[in-house]
């Protein structure tokens, strides 16, 4: 009884074991999911492809898949396994599992990175060996998810330059400071311009178009440094903490729109477009699309036994 004690000697041994136990169950959850997901969609295989299936489970394909889904299961292993000496460096207060956690810690980051990396080179293999398969739309979710958020901070700095703008209107009517007047409304609808082309690019995936915005953006950080030191200004001088607020909005969001502007042109010609397309266009397409594929698979098979 008094060495289970131990688990609230202290506010910290608790919040470690707390931190401990929390971890632990939301990664086996994670790799949970993820583990009956995949055997999911390994046992319905065969019943949706039929015969289709068998040039790509003859080629290996799947070999590398099972491995990737089975890892999961060791992972699970692994997190039960550094939640015990979680708890046993606190009952038995041993310094030395504890520096053990902080190793494995580092180790289930880099395994988790690799995992990563394995799950896209998988990915891309299947897509390449097995066109026939459509990926759950859940594959898409975090590239829709990355455009949706690119949208919103576009909006999001026209609002804020649009706030700006009314902010200094003081300054256009004393004419203390014409030159920052003019310079934010040329900046606004340069802004405004290139966020409809950021939009376009967007739909139609155009990289060229991605990248002319990208380079906008980095003269845009600058003009953003420059209103962050007008609103220091402006807290400094005459104790109006809005002029900090809008500095600090002004870098991140100037940050946050290149950085993810970046991660949506990666995402370019991976297959968004193609699923936005058919999802708008209904089934119809899709049982077109696997019509005209059904066709050329039997014509090659046909043309190969010639």
């Amino acid at each position: 009884m008094v060495k289970w004690d131990r688990l609230a000697e202290s506010k910290s041994v608790v919040l470690f074991a707390t931190t401990s136990v929390i971890q632990a169950v939301v990664l086996i959850c994670l790799q949970l999911r993820i583990f009956t997901r995949n055997v999911y969609g390994w046992l319905n295989l065969n019943s949706e492809l039929g015969g289709a299936a068998d040039s790509c489970l003859y080629s290996g394909t799947f070999d590398s898949f099972m491995i990737l889904t089975f890892e999961s299961v060791m992972f699970i292993f692994l997190y039960l396994f550094q939640l015990y000496v979680c708890i046993s460096a606190i009952l038995h207060k041993n310094t030395i599992q504890v520096f053990m956690i902080a190793l494995t810690n580092f180790c289930y980051v880099v395994l988790g990175v690799v995992q990563l990396i394995e799950t896209k080179e998988t990915h891309n293999k299947i897509l390449n060996d097995c066109p026939m398969i459509a990926f759950d739309p859940e594959f898409m979710i975090p590239r829709y998810r990355t455009r949706l958020i690119f949208l919103m901070l576009l909006k999001l700095n026209l609002l804020m330059i649009l706030l700006f703008s009314i902010l200094i209107v003081p300054y256009s009517i004393n004419g203390s400071e014409k030159t920052l007047v003019y310079v934010d409304f040329i900046f606004f609808m340069s802004v405004s311009l290139f966020n409809a082309l950021a939009y376009k690019s967007i739909t139609n995936e155009y990289k060229n178009g991605m990248n002319s915005f990208l380079t906008f953006w980095v003269i845009a950080m600058a003009v953003y440094g420059w209103f962050f030191y007008i609103g220091f200004s402006l807290t400094f001088a005459y104790k109006l903490y809005i002029g900090s607020i809008f500095g600090i909005f002004f870098l991140l969001l100037g940050v946050l729109t290149f950085v993810i502007g970046i991660s949506v042109t990666k995402n370019f010609g991976k297959g968004l477009k193609e699923y936005l397309t058919i999802h708008k266009s209904g089934i119809k397409k899709i049982e077109e699309y696997e019509y005209k594929y059904d066709n050329n698979h039997n014509s090659n098979s046909n043309n190969n036994n010639i």
